[in-house]
Order: C-alpha cells, then structure tokens, then sequence
C-alpha cells in the first residue's frame, strides 16, 4: 500500500508515525510546501515572546528523524497543486529544485490545514509590516523585524485567542501594544462574563483595547489605520489575527465535496466523497457530538487524533470517527482560559437558544 499525505504540520506526521508502527510495508509520503513539519503552531508566540528562547523547540520532528526511526519520506518545499482522482496521482511542484513530478497512490491523505485570512480593508495590500502566524518561517520573518527594525508601536487587529496571545510576546519584547476588535467584546467564543477578566488583565498590563472600531482604510503602507469614524491611528507594525480559513482549494479543484465555507466534508470514517481520499485536521468539516450539527474540526489536539483514528482505520480496524467536542486552552499573561464543547456565545451563534448556564466563584 501507497500512501501519500499532503500537510505535515500536526495531523499528517500524527497519521503517519501511527500507521508505521502498525505496518511495516506501507511506503508512505509526507509533502509538506513549507520549511519544517510537525511544528508547534500553538507555541510560536511564547517563541516571539521570548518564553521558548530555542527555534528547534518548537519543531517536535524532522525529516531525518522520520526517516532513521519510521523509515518515512518527508519532502519540504514541494507543494501538490493538483490531484487527479481518476488516475490517482497528485502532481508536486518542489521548490528547492524547480522541479515538477508526479506521485501515484493508493491511498490519500488531505492534512492541509488553515491558513491566516486577510480581512479586506482598503489598502491592506500595500502595509508592507503587516505580519501573520501560523507557519515557523512566519515568526522567522516577525523575529527579523522585531531584531532589526526595532518597531515601538504594534497593532493587531482581532482580539481572539491569537491575537492575545501575541499581544502578550510584544509587551515582553517592551512595545506599546494595540489590540482593535470590531466586536464588543475580547477572547471569543469566550462568554462575557470570562472575556471581562481578560479585559481587565490586558488592561493591567497596558494593553489598549478598542472594541467595536471597524476600519475603513489603510495608508502610509500600513502605518495609518483610519476607522469608519473618521478617526486615525498610527503604528510601526500590524498583525493580523483575523480568523483563518481552510486550505481546500486543490481538494475542491479535484472535486472533493466542500462546505459553504469551503471545509472539506468527511464521513465516520475520515472519508471523502472520493474514492481512497480522506482528510483530517483544521481543513475538514465534521459533526459536533453535542449538538449533532456540522462542524469545523479545529486545534492540533483533534488532528493528532484524528491522524491516529485514521492510520487504524486503513489498516482494518472497524473504528469509527465519533465526531467533534472542542477543547481549547490560551495563557492570557497570567491567566490561563480554557473551554471544553460549546460556550454561550458559541450556542447562540449556531442559533441554539435552548440552553442553561451557571456562573461558579470557587
């Protein structure tokens, strides 16, 4: 059995690793477009921020490591731009060498993961220190110019989890940090009444909030930001902490079956609706346990999983993907916040209203 993954951040060297422990024949591949694979996304920025002072230590495998213990042939810089499910081949530019090839397979697994959305703001395509993170050469390029432009005054736009967490690196590294969220409220899906104690903390530690500004332009290649009421606001730098949406689009071009906002739908097995196509990971759309809807599979922790289920699954175990709860955990400075399933806010904006909370002071 030939089995290629695409992706090898969390979920593809998870599926992998496991699917070589319980066969010793499969000749599997990882393509992975970018510079390391199995890196600790949710790590990069305590490694902005100085907590994690060691770039390897957020790189929990390397190729070499795969391919000495595991015997797996991981191949950086080569992007598959297009699968041909008829003839079951992907085809793969590698970027080092400017080359283009194809691979045959039996089977194919989609780990393609997310990427950072840009929102669309006039002008946001000429800031030219606008900077996301998901990726290890993303924080490479923040380091950079953190190390060599010495910015003082950093703007993020979205006050969800990443952007906190970032907001904490850049106090560290002494910059006057600006957090603008078009909400009235920070650290969604957080309910209020815990999203004032994250409020209150960024505040103490001089983070300025300014919840419900909507901007309407950008200028001075990214230096100026002027909100719908006219008003402006000046920085060295932006990050942008907009939500992220999911890398389908070779998947979809194949004619694999995606959602509305373009997830790729799988079934209880991990299956797509092509044949010997699965997908797993922050790409795929399955179904939440709780409330039986569809549901985006967020966070490295469901891909590990779901790359484990998966490698038992090809190899003939009558296992069965169960579906999706939902577990995060952020450190907010020093606070740590954590969920487990839906919040309040995430009920009423899947439109369940048929619910009971309760507020606990230990």
């Amino acid at each position: 059995m030939k089995v290629l993954v695409i992706g090898g951040i969390a979920g593809g060297p998870s599926f992998a690793t496991r699917l070589r422990r319980i066969n010793e024949n499969a000749e599997i591949i990882i393509f992975e477009r970018g510079a390391a694979i199995s890196v600790a996304s949710c790590a990069l920025p305590y490694y902005l921020g100085g907590l994690i002072r060691n770039r390897s230590a957020v790189i929990e495998r390397t190729p070499e490591i795969l391919k000495q213990k595991n015997n797996i042939d991981v191949r950086l810089y080569n992007e598959v731009t297009s699968i041909d499910p008829d003839k079951k081949v992907v085809h793969v530019i590698d970027h080092q060498n400017d080359q283009t090839y194809t691979e045959n397979y039996d089977k194919l697994i989609i780990s393609t993961g997310a990427s950072p959305s840009v929102p669309a703001i006039k002008g946001i395509d000429k800031a030219d220190d606008a900077f996301v993170l998901r990726a290890i050469t993303d924080a490479d390029k923040i380091k950079h110019f953190l190390d060599t432009r010495h910015p003082k005054r950093v703007t993020i736009l979205g006050a969800g989890t990443i952007g906190i967490e970032v907001a904490e690196s850049f106090v560290n590294n002494n910059m006057d940090v600006t957090i603008v969220e078009q909400s009235d409220q920070v650290a969604a899906p957080f309910d209020t009444e815990i999203a004032d104690i994250v409020a209150q903390e960024l505040d103490e530690k001089g983070v300025h909030v300014l919840l419900n500004h909507t901007i309407k332009e950008i200028t001075d290649n990214g230096k100026t930001l002027i909100f719908d009421d006219g008003s402006a606001h000046h920085t060295d730098m932006l990050f942008l902490g907009t939500g992220v949406q999911p890398n389908s689009q070779v998947a979809g071009a194949a004619g694999v079956k995606l959602s509305d906002d373009q997830h790729i739908i799988v079934d209880h097995h991990l299956k797509t609706n092509l044949p010997d196509i699965y997908a797993i990971g922050d790409v795929v759309e399955t179904t939440s346990i709780i409330t039986g809807q569809p549901i985006p599979s967020l966070l490295s922790s469901a891909a590990n999983r779901q790359g484990h289920l998966l490698a038992d699954i090809l190899n003939g175990s009558p296992l069965e993907y169960k579906g999706f709860i939902g577990a995060g955990v952020s450190k907010f400075f020093d606070l740590t916040v954590s969920y487990v399933g839906y919040t309040e806010q995430a009920l009423q904006q899947s439109g369940i209203n048929d619910y009971r909370s309760v507020f606990i002071t230990p």
